[in-house]
């Protein structure tokens, strides 16, 4: 009967008696065991539970960074759950080893022993491989085609003269390449006018041109697209003995003449308007006349002397 009795007491305070729920512990990891020379990767520590704790993270082999050293405590001492990282990168081929060690301590004060390693592989990433194409055969193979440079448009070899002239002479044609102008001593100076045949030439020589007496030689030359030229001589004689174009002595006076013909023709139209419209003034304000009886008409019953009679009337 005692022996049930005391399995029956430690039965009943195996079932209410509860482990520690808050036991400290900690773990490694790592983001990828292998990867390539150049490469990063991430070394990872996870605390849980824990009040305090220190914490170490090395790193061996073809390996940069990988470094943790962490010592610290909650500021309210209670526990709570940490982790801690660090970047880690290949710089060779061959194994990396992650080594953890410290310890960690939850609020009830029990501590215990951090440890733990990862590996992870590094190895030389390989070439890219290129898939090679086979080799046309010449049959198959498209002949290249080359275009022909486009033609050079042909430029216009026309250099001939269109038209020429002088302002208020007349020039004589000698030949295609020749004129001639006879000039009064009185011009010291003539205005020519030269155009080319083909719009694309360019011509000089046109303008004003001072003269001195006897022979003048005036030259123009007509330059087409190409560069071919046409010169050609206008030979200006300034002679006393010429007489001066009529047009250009009488210009003047015929153009005053005309003016003053103008003029006269205003004055006399005016004159005649304001003529009329006094007239009108005139008669309009002269008085009407009314007819008054003669005295002496036997036709108006004027009054006359002694007895009156209607001469129309026969005795």
């Amino acid at each position: 009967m005692k022996k049930l009795k005391t399995l029956l007491i430690i039965s009943f305070m195996a079932l209410f008696a509860t482990p520690n729920a808050f036991a400290a512990s900690g773990s490694l990891s790592v983001s990828s065991s292998s990867v390539y020379v150049g490469d990063s990767f991430t070394a990872s520590v996870n605390l849980t539970a824990v009040a305090a704790w220190s914490v170490k993270v090395t790193a061996s082999g073809p390996v940069s960074g990988c470094v943790i050293n962490q010592a610290d405590a909650t500021a309210d001492a209670n526990n709570a759950n940490k982790t801690f990282s660090a970047q880690c990168t290949a710089t060779g081929a061959g194994a990396i080893t992650i080594t953890l060690s410290g310890d960690a301590t939850n609020a009830d004060g029990e501590t215990v022993t951090l440890g733990g390693t990862r590996t992870v592989t590094a190895a030389v990433k390989p070439a890219p491989t290129t898939t090679q194409k086979p080799a046309q055969t010449p049959a198959a193979q498209t002949p290249e085609t080359t275009e022909a440079p486009a033609e050079e448009e042909q430029k216009s070899n026309n250099s001939n003269l269109g038209e020429l002239s002088v302002e208020d002479y007349a020039i004589a044609k000698t030949d295609d390449h020749n004129y001639t102008l006879a000039v009064p001593r009185i011009t010291d100076k003539i205005v020519v006018n030269a155009t080319a045949e083909d719009e694309k030439a360019t011509i000089t020589g046109g303008g004003e041109h001072e003269l001195k007496e006897g022979e003048n030689a005036i030259k123009i030359t007509i330059t087409a697209e190409d560069g071919t030229k046409n010169k050609i001589i206008l030979t200006v004689t300034r002679d006393e003995a010429c007489a001066a174009p009529a047009q250009n002595t009488n210009k003047g006076d015929l153009n005053t003449g005309l003016i003053i013909v103008l003029i006269i023709s205003i004055v006399i139209n005016l004159a005649l308007a304001i003529t009329f419209m006094i007239f009108l003034a005139k008669k309009n304000k002269k008085p009407k006349k009314h007819n008054k009886p003669d005295d002496d008409d036997p036709f108006t019953g004027g009054q006359l002397d002694g007895p009156q009679k209607n001469p129309l009337i026969r005795n």
